[in-house]
């Protein structure tokens, strides 16, 4: 075969090959053509609306939205300013502003440029999620023009949304940012604050913005008060921590749990506002119409002024403010619903945040070997070089639940002054750990079986009796051994504090300023 006729060949079987398959593609059925709601252009837009305001560095640019009126889920409101000049929702114009949500929005409204435009105009745009079922927005800017739009359906393949102008037939897609931003309601706008950083006076150097005392109470919980140290406090008790414990007994706090504490009431905020001026039905739904527990929150500037030495020569506070919060349910996560005195508003706080509602004695006692509760302790009873001692209580009856009133018989004698004995019981409960001591080291040290030093056990009414023995450690340090089984060193000089004054308590005498 020649070379010529080779190429002949190969030649003619390409040729049927392209053949053959240009049947097959006039065969194929036609294409359906492509779905315009689902597939949009993608070429750049032009704005629909333009408002922007060019402004030289360091300027504010002025406001371009006068007005908006929102349309969504059954409600419709309208955003412009109040009565002091502030954008506010009308029917809350009397309740205070979540400002950057305002401006997020208007900053939305300013320039409005859609991602995309369907290629077909449509006659009927109702499966596209307009009318009752979208969110209508009218705009009034400041320069007399309005403009009004609809948002539907969030588009079914890819982002954004549909969008078109008030009565048109030509359909958008908008940004995610535009149709999630108007799609809020209207508590949306209101405040979220529940307390405020007091502000201090442009004179003050060294004043700080200080949490001055919480009380809460309620009738599922507790009473607990907590404040700031003051002149005359013992320095005992606010050396670890500025903040002590006043009610159910007087006590040191811990530095962690007061930290965290400070930090969140100076700006104590809510994650969500439920309903703005709430009907005495809507309270009853989140348990705000008979509250579980109210807090006092007490916050101001703290300043002090010092002598050239250094010292403190006097204290002040100033621009003092009481906040009162109500709590009622919780949800299923444990967020509060709560209401703050003063503003007709349910919030939704959070549990982290408002967790000093459940707050107890124990969660911000400063650790130490006994609890410190005094209202249902019988008998205190000491023993120590060789001697019992007993200390029977005898409480007032309907006085459980504030201050605690008491009459003492120490060791039979009825002449015990009852304000010297809660002096000595604070100083019983509030022995701090000095240093930590394992399992293994206590272990150890008990199976030299040592020689109990002292031994005090508190007897309360309930039967739930505590008792702490007391062995020598070291030449500075005891371990301290709970009845439950934990063990502790405190400081040896603070065990021989608590025995010495408690011979001036048996003598009639004042205890003294101690640790």
């Amino acid at each position: 075969m020649t070379k010529r006729t080779r190429n002949a060949i190969l030649g003619g079987a390409v040729l049927l090959v392209l053949v053959a398959a240009l049947v097959v593609l006039l065969l194929l059925p036609e294409a359906p053509p492509a779905d315009d709601s689902e597939s949009p252009a993608t070429e750049a837009m032009d704005p629909l609306v333009d408002k922007s305001v060019e402004v030289a560095d360091g300027e504010t640019a002025p406001e371009v939205v006068q007005s908006v009126t929102i349309a969504r889920e059954g409600e419709t409101f309208t955003i412009k300013p109040n009565a002091d000049g502030v954008y506010a929702v009308e029917a809350y114009a009397d309740l205070p502003v979540y400002e950057s949500a305002v401006e997020i929005l208007f900053d939305e409204l300013e320039t409005i440029t859609p991602e995309s435009k369907l290629e077909t105009p449509l006659t009927d745009p109702t499966p596209f999620g307009f009318g009752d079922k979208g969110i209508q927005v009218s705009v009034t800017y400041t320069d007399g023009d309005t403009y009004a739009f609809e948002l539907g359906d969030k588009v079914a393949t890819g982002s954004g949304y549909y969008y078109r102008e008030k009565d048109a037939n030509t359909i958008y897609v908008a940004g995610t940012m535009l149709a999630e931003t108007v799609d809020e309601p209207s508590t949306y706008y209101v405040g979220r604050s529940l307390t405020t950083e007091p502000q201090k006076r442009e004179d003050d150097e060294t004043g700080t913005a200080q949490l001055m005392k919480v009380e809460v109470t309620g009738v599922e919980r507790e009473p607990l008060t907590i404040r700031y140290k003051r002149e005359g406090d013992r320095a005992s008790l606010t050396d670890l921590c500025n903040y002590l414990i006043e009610v159910p007994v007087v006590t040191s706090t811990n530095l962690e749990v007061m930290s965290d504490w400070q930090t969140k009431f100076n700006n104590l905020s809510a994650m969500e506002v439920l309903v703005a001026h709430p009907t005495a039905a809507q309270k009853a739904q989140y348990g705000l119409d008979a509250p579980k527990i109210t807090a006092y929150l007490t916050l101001g500037v703290h300043t002090t002024t010092e002598n050239e030495e250094g010292d403190v020569t006097a204290t002040e506070v100033y621009n003092a403010r009481t906040y009162t919060l109500y709590a009622g349910d919780t949800n299923a996560d444990g967020d509060y619903y709560m209401m703050v005195d003063g503003l007709d508003i349910v919030f939704l706080v959070g549990s982290t945040d408002a967790a000093f509602m459940g707050a107890t004695f124990d969660d911000v006692v400063l650790e130490t070997p006994l609890d410190s509760r005094i209202q249902d302790v019988e008998r205190v009873v000491i023993t120590a070089n060789g001697k019992t001692h007993t200390f029977v209580l005898t409480h007032v009856a309907g006085k459980e639940d504030e201050e605690i009133e008491l009459l003492v018989n120490a060791d039979g004698d009825p002449k015990s002054d009852p304000d010297n004995f809660r002096a000595f019981y604070s100083l019983i409960v509030s022995m701090e750990r000095h240093k930590g001591v394992t399992d293994a080291e206590a272990d150890a040290f008990m199976a030299g079986n040592p020689a109990m030093s002292a031994e005090i056990t508190l007897e309360r009414l309930d039967g739930d009796d505590e008792q702490v023995q007391f062995y020598e450690y070291d030449g500075n340090r005891t371990l301290i051994v709970r009845k439950d089984g934990r063990r502790y060193l405190v400081k040896t000089a603070n065990v021989e504090t608590i025995l010495r004054q408690m011979e001036n308590v048996l003598a009639g005498k004042t205890v003294v300023e101690v640790y």
